[in-house]
């Protein structure tokens, strides 16, 4: 809420979703633990983009380039530790017309300029690329932070644990479902690491689609740490 982790997204480079516009639903559940802000300025300022200001900034779907100066400032903002949230959808750069694997590269991500689309007809998702992946999790914390999450909500509502803990249980065992619509997968190396994958469940197969680089626990590629703060996750 007011005076807590500030998210903020930015509409400035012609961004596809911002609150206002495709992320009204996702606005709604943020605010109940978060801040949310929309930055319509078209630059990426430092006078923003700092970590007394704002602690989450989102770049989702930008269709417009970037300057250098501007990619400066986005990593002095993960260095100082802020977290970076990065949208991009099939096509990659190419087809958002903008540049954000300069910024990307540097954490060992690369968005590529394909497309996923399920090899598996799942309903809902009548559209090949609408693809429901349900055994491509990598990270076993992801599917257990998303675990702890569902069983906090589960508590609040006042529903019996015992009930939705079978369930979980199930859930972890099974894996966690990912719906990935008009996506692309992405290249990850270290420092990064990837979290879900298109498995066997979409093409091209046992391809990386969400990836993180947190400054916390990296490593570059002779194992050592990094001891940086921030984090970029990339979808």
């Amino acid at each position: 809420g007011e005076g807590g982790v500030r998210v903020l997204f930015h509409c400035g480079k012609k961004e596809t979703h911002y609150p206002s516009k495709g992320f009204k639903q996702l606005k709604r559940k943020l605010k109940v633990g978060f801040q949310v802000d929309e930055n319509k300025e078209k630059e990426v300022d430092a006078a923003v983009y700092n970590v007394k200001n704002v602690q989450i900034a989102v770049f989702a779907g930008s269709r417009e380039k970037f300057k250098k100066e501007e990619f400066v400032v986005m990593e002095k903002f993960i260095e100082d530790g802020g977290s970076v949230v990065v949208m991009m959808g099939e096509g990659g750069e190419t087809k958002y017309n903008t540049n954000l694997n300069y910024l990307l590269e540097q954490y060992g991500i690369f968005v590529n300029t394909d497309s996923v689309v399920r090899t598996v007809y799942l309903k809902p998702y009548s559209h090949p690329k609408e693809v429901c992946i349900q055994q491509g999790v990598l990270n076993r914390e992801l599917t257990r932070a998303a675990n702890d999450l569902r069983a906090r909500v589960d508590a609040n509502r006042n529903v019996d644990l015992g009930a939705s803990l079978g369930g979980t249980l199930a859930d972890q065992q099974s894996g966690l479902s990912v719906l990935y619509p008009f996506g692309a997968t992405v290249n990850v190396q270290k420092p990064a690491v990837a979290l879900v994958s298109t498995g066997q469940e979409a093409y091209p197969l046992n391809r990386p689609i969400i990836a993180v680089y947190d400054g916390k626990t990296a490593t570059d590629a002779n194992g050592k740490a990094l001891n940086k703060k921030g984090r970029l996750l990339v979808i």
